[in-house]
């Protein structure tokens, strides 16, 4: 079997065409350079996570934002009870977490 100079080996024995005078990567396309951006902003929001992998960086937004929602609920049922209104289905919620 003739080698052809326009085809690079590749695996299994299959063949791709060669890509001579093109750079190996390709400058990023603008959805995936939008895509950095978000995720660079990601990483300034989430506390000390600014210079974390991808997967890290995910990992910790989950736990954040399950946090955050924790602290709006207990702040919303301390509001409900010192202004004296009925207690609200947060306080509830968070009473009966410490109680179990």
């Amino acid at each position: 079997m003739s080698e052809d100079t326009d085809t690079v080996p590749s695996f299994h024995g299959l063949r791709k065409p060669s890509r001579a005078g093109t750079p190996r990567c390709s400058p990023p396309s603008k959805p995936l350079a939008g895509r950095k951006k978000k995720v660079h902003v990601l990483g300034l929001l989430i506390p000390s996570c600014r210079k974390v992998s991808f997967l890290k960086l995910l990992e910790e937004a989950t736990d954040y934002t399950s946090t955050l929602a924790m602290q709006v609920q207990a702040m919303t049922a301390l509001a409900d009870l010192i202004s004296g209104g009925a207690p609200s289905p947060a306080l509830l919620r968070l009473s009966s977490a410490f109680t179990t």
